[in-house]
């Protein structure tokens, strides 16, 4: 079975939305060499718009999604 990880860098940009509770977190990233900002969502105790994060995870797209739905 191949492994599907991807790792990514950048500093995010700003937050889309955070839940103090439960640390749920939508975050636009700037990753250098990309034009246009990545959205992350993960669980993240502490963060903040400037912060330099680097992320392993999997990718998906929009595209993605909507495959799956149909």
């Amino acid at each position: 079975m191949p492994d599907n990880t991807d790792y990514l860098q950048g500093i995010i940009e700003r937050l889309t939305f955070h839940s103090e509770e439960t640390g749920y977190t939508v975050a636009r990233l700037k990753v250098p060499k990309a034009q246009d900002l990545i959205t992350v969502v993960g669980n993240f105790a502490n963060i903040q718009a400037g912060q330099t994060l680097a992320l392993e995870g999997t990718w998906r797209s929009r595209m993605d999604r909507c495959r799956s739905q149909s």
